[in-house]
């Protein structure tokens, strides 16, 4: 399976929004489904964009060792630019923090309360929200 354009979905977007693709200046993987990796490359070299990582998938988006588990990679090989740990603070959205789950990393913005779940969190039959305790 061979992943769609995306490179061109996201430079239409960010004309639609009047913004250079060279303003994305990072590129968060959750996991290592083909539709989250599949043009990874080709984004990386069109934005400019750094892409981050959990440590170990780092590894198989450089196809070493090649990997073996659940998903597809992207057909060419991707150099990670920083690797995340199990848990870690990223310089975005005033403090986006990673939290390694079970193959997926998970980013949290506290002061915005917004949680990106890549596929860890999906709901088949329509939008999924979640409410903090009161």
């Amino acid at each position: 399976m061979v992943p769609r354009d995306m490179v061109a979905e996201v430079e239409q977007f960010c004309r639609a929004q009047k913004v250079s693709p060279s303003a994305i200046r990072g590129i968060l993987i959750t996991h290592l489904h083909l539709d989250h990796t599949g043009n990874l490359k080709a984004l990386q070299q069109s934005t400019g964009a750094k892409v981050y990582a959990h440590w170990l998938e780092a590894y198989f988006l450089a196809k070493d060792p090649v990997y073996k588990g659940p998903g597809m990679l992207p057909q060419e090989p991707v150099q990670v630019n920083e690797t995340l740990k199990d848990v870690g603070t990223m310089d975005a959205f005033e403090g986006l923090v990673a939290y390694h789950t079970p193959g997926h990393l998970v980013f949290y913005a506290h002061t915005r309360k917004i949680l990106f779940t890549g596929d860890a969190v999906m709901r088949q039959d329509g939008p999924f929200t979640v409410s903090a305790p009161q």
